[in-house]
């Protein structure tokens, strides 16, 4: 469905390739989900798509190289950008700023609509919304089971007070994530 598919914009953040590829799968079927066309249908088929891969193919990468992915979508003037992605909100970036959460903020301040996942770690780990998801002005996505009910494994609610390491609670602890969509 994506094959003739003529992007935008590419920027290979990981490997400096100047064709685009998926060595990880995952990014293919969140394009998919916006312009699949032939076998599925994509639920914005018209739009113009760029892509900034920021992971590696085991799906990993760090803040620096996120943001610096984000900072270009911005400078290429796109209304959306939809990060299908999240990690742990560091204990020291209320204090010390965190990269990520700053390039999210500054496409914001550009007039940028961000969406984020909240994260898959609800029964696994500590259940907290991921960050950037966890950003006040990011629109956060959890996933429903096929009952429509909010997925076991879906990251909602606060990130709490804790000492170590150090960490403040959101001031609307419940308000996380705004929408959800099937997800398991």
């Amino acid at each position: 469905d994506l094959e003739n598919l003529e992007l935008a914009g590419w920027n290979d953040f990981i490997n400096s390739k100047d064709e685009p590829y998926d060595d990880n799968g995952h990014g293919t079927m969140m394009a998919g989900i916006l312009v699949a066309e032939n076998g599925y249908t994509g639920l914005a088929k018209d739009v113009e798509l760029y892509v900034a891969k920021a992971l590696s193919g085991i799906g990993q990468g760090d803040d620096s190289t996120v943001a610096e992915a984000i900072d270009w979508c911005v400078a290429k003037g796109v209304d959306i950008i939809s990060l299908s992605l999240g990690g742990n909100a560091s204990g020291f970036s209320i204090i010390l700023g965190d990269a990520v959460e700053d390039a999210v903020d500054a496409a914001y301040d550009a007039g940028i609509v961000v969406v984020a996942a909240a994260g898959n770690d609800g029964e696994n780990d500590d259940g907290d919304v991921a960050s950037p998801g966890i950003v006040n002005n990011v629109i956060c996505v959890g996933g429903v089971d096929v009952n429509g009910d909010l997925w076991s494994g879906s990251s909602i609610g606060d990130n709490s007070v804790r000492i170590f390491p150090p960490q403040l609670p959101r001031n609307s602890p419940d308000e996380k994530p705004e929408v959800v969509a099937p997800g398991h």
